[in-house]
């Protein structure tokens, strides 16, 4: 169980990224004794590239475009649940493949607890 504290920073960000450029667009450091619970993400894409979804380190989703779905702005959040824990970093890393530029778009909903002591 957790005591809720705040929602995090900037939630939706954005960047363009010129051809062949990698670039965080998306980063939240988790500090002291709190937890980020991560429950609403969402993103666009387009084709010849992809963003990493990090977690700690952990690799937990990459999104790309697969031939025949929608591209550019086709960007929707999606609820997380159960929640994704962080307890260092969360980070969302955009790689631009293509000869155009882009303008990547990420939603990283969530909020910051601290552990609910301990009863004695």
């Amino acid at each position: 169980m957790q005591l809720r504290t705040g929602v995090f920073n900037q939630p939706y960000r954005f960047r363009t990224l010129q051809p062949g450029e990698k670039v965080i667009i998306w980063e939240e450091p988790i500090t002291g004794d709190y937890l980020g619970f991560i429950d609403n993400i969402g993103n666009n894409w387009f084709p010849y590239t992809y963003i990493d979804f990090i977690v700690d380190g952990e690799l937990i989703e990459r999104i790309q475009k697969v031939t025949g779905e929608l591209e550019g702005y086709a960007f929707q959040t999606r609820p997380v649940n159960p929640p994704i824990v962080a307890k260092k970093f969360i980070r969302w890393i955009a790689v631009n493949q293509d000869v155009d530029a882009h303008v990547f778009e990420v939603y990283c909903g969530g909020y910051y607890a601290k552990p609910k002591p301990q009863e004695t």
